[in-house]
């Protein structure tokens, strides 16, 4: 059974960082830098990922028009991703 956690640490008065993890199978590290590109879908030679390729694109776009970032972070299980 897919889990899903998430956590918000407090930085001071003004700033969080959201962190949210699956215990899916996880991003290869060859394709971390390619995940925010628009279209780019992880596995799709494999015929298995579902979607267009614009969720994690549009996440990050988001993130950097409010002054925020989106990155993908090193896990031993699954896919940590990181909202600062």
């Amino acid at each position: 059974m897919s889990r899903i956690d998430e956590s918000i640490d407090f930085i001071g008065i003004r700033i969080a960082v959201l962190t949210v993890s699956d215990n899916g199978p996880g991003i290869a590290a060859e394709e971390r830098d390619k995940i925010f590109e628009r279209f780019y879908r992880g596995g799709a030679d494999e015929g298995d990922v579902a979607g267009s390729g614009l969720g994690l694109a549009l996440a990050q776009a988001i993130a950097e028009r409010h002054c925020l970032t989106l990155q993908v972070i090193d896990s031993e299980v699954g896919s940590t991703f990181r909202l600062s």
